[in-house]
């Protein structure tokens, strides 16, 4: 298990089957085809030792070998950051595209199949039960009945990751929307003058928590600064 700022905490090494997600799961690990297994957002904060704790000594007590790594250096410029971020929506809502658009797809092709089964029911006969037809009367309709419920669950579905796909792309312009920013700065503030208590009670009772509370200052000072020049960017713009 290896913690950075930039990547989150991600878990390697481990192979479909070998029972380690069914482990790390119970310890807020997530799955995901594109990054692996790893622990929901986690990017750009602190590492959460308590659970990469919990599900290291779980996998340990279910004899895997286990390493840990963690590293709460973060040079990165609040710019970087938020570019990043970006970059990672751009991403997601191209990743949402195709797969509404593969939904959609297969939505108008089950609607297809089912007309064209449906054609030798135009007619309006009845299934004669009795007639040896109607077997592959009864087949050909539940086969028109399961491609036209196909056809309404992946319509449902690319409507679904159309909708996220829209909200990925629209990222920037809400996160840098000026009235969110200054809900957001209020939100920062309070939470700079948090750390700032912890850390003087830290420093004044010797606690082990100093260069947490330190790096938590120094992040909130980071960003608020920088959603400052945002709100700032706003007022020049009228």
């Amino acid at each position: 298990m290896t913690h950075t700022r930039e990547d989150g905490t991600v878990l390697d090494g481990s192979q479909k089957g070998d029972g380690v997600y069914e482990i790390v799961s119970r310890h807020g690990f997530r799955f995901s085809r594109n990054v692996g297994i790893y622990i929901r957002g986690s990017r750009d904060k602190e590492a959460q030792h308590w659970r990469i704790n919990g599900a290291a000594a779980a996998l340990r007590a279910a004899g895997h070998t286990v390493s840990v790594k963690i590293s709460e250096d973060d040079d990165r410029s609040f710019a970087e950051i938020e570019e990043a971020r970006e970059e990672r929506a751009e991403d997601r809502a191209e990743r949402f595209g195709e797969r509404a658009g593969r939904a959609a797809a297969e939505s108008v092709a089950r609607r297809k199949r089912a007309d064209d089964i449906g054609r030798r029911f135009e007619g309006g006969q009845p299934i004669l039960v009795d007639h040896y037809s109607a077997p592959g009367a009864f087949r050909a309709q539940e086969r028109m009945h399961a491609n036209m419920r196909r056809s309404i669950e992946e319509k449902e579905r690319a409507g679904y990751w159309a909708s996220r796909a829209e909200a990925a792309a629209a990222f920037k312009e809400h996160r840098t929307d000026p009235y969110r920013t200054l809900r957001r700065l209020e939100k920062l503030r309070a939470e700079l003058r948090q750390q700032q208590r912890h850390h003087a009670d830290a420093v004044a009772k010797g606690w082990d928590s100093v260069d947490r509370h330190a790096r938590l200052i120094r992040d909130l000072e980071r960003d608020i600064a920088g959603w400052e020049e945002v709100v700032e960017k706003a007022k020049a713009e009228g």
